[in-house]
């Protein structure tokens, strides 16, 4: 069995040459998956944060707690779910931040046996999904030659509410004065304001304007 996990071979091969059906080399292999080992882990440390995420080897899942640098605790199972994380988590103590990528058995366990921990999405499976689905090179066609697309969608909406505006008659009531300066450019409002009052030079107890004569 170790052979054959530390190299590529395929348990149909290994089956062959033992002479043997895959099934009956799958129910050999199947109580080793499950052999608890002797771990170091710290059930009283509490981590700052820690990434918890499930790898398949055929038909075998591992569950693996780790942080930046190691792995904290593992769990080998058959199914990734609630109840084998549950197992999983029950093994270290509430971390103030866990991150996951969102599988559902997951989210459930941390809610559950750690209520008090912040939930963090992994930015590199949701990078992952959306690759997925668009792909590394999306072809994407021409908005405009597209039937309903965005584009023609916002257009119909400015036409219908230019319309609409045009036609709704105005209910303010304020005056023709007002609505001519309120339509007026804002250059226009400018040259009507009156200009600021600046103090004139006090000369000889007098009030001189300032005028650029008295400069020469």
């Amino acid at each position: 069995m170790i052979n054959w996990i530390l190299n590529s071979q395929s348990r149909t091969n290994l089956a062959n040459q033992l002479s043997v059906t895959r099934r009956t080399l799958t129910n050999w292999f199947h109580d080793y998956w499950f052999v608890q080992v002797p771990r170091n882990t710290d059930r009283f440390r509490v981590y700052d944060q820690l990434f918890i995420d499930g790898t398949f080897f055929n038909t075998t899942c591992l569950l693996v707690a780790y942080t930046f640098d190691h792995v904290v605790a593992w769990r080998w199972c058959t199914k990734e779910d609630a109840y084998n994380y549950t197992h999983l988590f029950d093994q270290l103590q509430p971390p103030l931040i866990v991150t996951t990528d969102g599988q559902k058995g997951a989210l459930k366990a941390i809610t559950t046996t750690w209520p008090t921990t912040k939930i963090q999405r992994c930015l590199v499976h949701v990078k992952r999904n959306v690759q997925k689905h668009i792909t590394l090179r999306p072809v994407l066609s021409s908005p405009k030659s597209t039937p309903g697309s965005l584009l023609e969608t916002a257009e119909s909406h400015h036409t219908r509410t230019s319309h609409r505006l045009a036609q709704t008659p105005s209910k303010s009531s304020t005056s023709p004065t007002e609505t001519g300066l309120m339509n007026a450019p804002t250059a226009l409002t400018y040259q009507h304001m009156p200009s600021r009052n600046i103090s004139a030079p006090i000369r000889n107890g007098r009030s001189h304007p300032q005028n650029p004569s008295h400069c020469l």
